[in-house]
């Protein structure tokens, strides 16, 4: 069984701030200045995969002069966000309200600049819709499936299989990176059970043999991403999502499903948050 460790990022590092804060009044300018260690940060072993859901607002992390910015984007968080990736240092990251008419990679180029790989390796990414999967290693059997269409936004979600080394690792890990319908109401809450029935049932072809898709016994499949998930919905839809789904914690809008292997998961989640 794998070991899953929740670090929810948006309430804790507000907590960092304000201590950190709190820190430099009391310390002033006084010289050496201390080390500080952020422990809920810090990884339980190398070998550990960390993955990060990151809603980061209408494609905030371009700049604001960029021609392929969506028309909703209203924020300029391009340092931000850099800076939030090389404190979590995330393996593998879930990215939504990314404009679905750029290349993937442009997302990776970012990722390059904040977390830079060695020997010359680069970022990787695959994209679906508004959802961008990237990865520290490679991606195979990348599609994606188109769920709702709309005159404003397409919803739907990113699949790959992350390749992580053989030599390291039992087994690959498959992502599925969703972007729910939005707000409350009959009509959309029906929306999210569509998408929430159109991933399961994808789900259910891998772990049968034949279908479009076919993985190992075994291999850890992650469902993570904005799932629009409120608390006026009502219980059933959070419990309806699968029957054989682990409900982390619905509020941070994530899940983990199937059967994991022996590799240690690590997820992080933030919603348009640069606190």
């Amino acid at each position: 069984m794998a070991t899953i460790r929740i670090i929810n990022v948006s309430t804790k590092c507000k907590c960092l701030v304000f201590c950190l804060a709190l820190m430099i009044l009391s310390i002033g300018s006084c010289s050496p200045q201390p080390t500080f260690s952020v422990e809920f940060l810090q990884k339980g072993s190398p070998q550990h995969i960390r993955v990060m859901s990151f809603n980061v607002g209408w494609d905030s992390i371009f700049p604001d002069d960029d021609p392929q910015n969506n028309p909703w984007r209203q924020d300029s968080k391009g340092a931000e966000f850099i800076r939030i990736m090389k404190a979590v240092e995330p393996d593998i990251v879930c990215l939504q309200e990314i404009n679905q008419v750029r290349d993937p990679q442009q997302v990776a180029g970012i990722l390059d600049e904040a977390l830079p790989l060695s020997d010359g390796k680069k970022w990787q990414a695959h994209s679906g819709q508004d959802n961008v999967i990237a990865a520290r290693f490679d991606l195979l059997m990348k599609t994606d499936k188109l769920v709702h269409s709309g005159s404003d936004i397409d919803l739907g979600h990113a699949m790959a299989l992350i390749d992580l080394p053989d030599a390291e690792y039992e087994s690959d890990i498959y992502l599925i990176c969703a972007h729910f319908k939005a707000q409350g109401g009959n009509v959309n809450v029906r929306a999210r059970q569509e998408h929430a029935d159109s991933i399961i049932e994808w789900i259910g072809d891998i772990k049968t043999s034949g279908g479009e898709i076919d993985l190992p016994l075994g291999t850890p499949i992650i469902v993570l991403g904005d799932l629009n998930v409120y608390d006026t919905d009502g219980g059933c839809e959070k419990g309806r999502i699968a029957e054989d789904t682990e409900c982390l914690d619905c509020n941070c809008a994530f899940t983990v499903v199937a059967e994991l292997s022996d590799i240690n998961i690590e997820i992080g989640v933030r919603n348009g948050k640069y606190e």
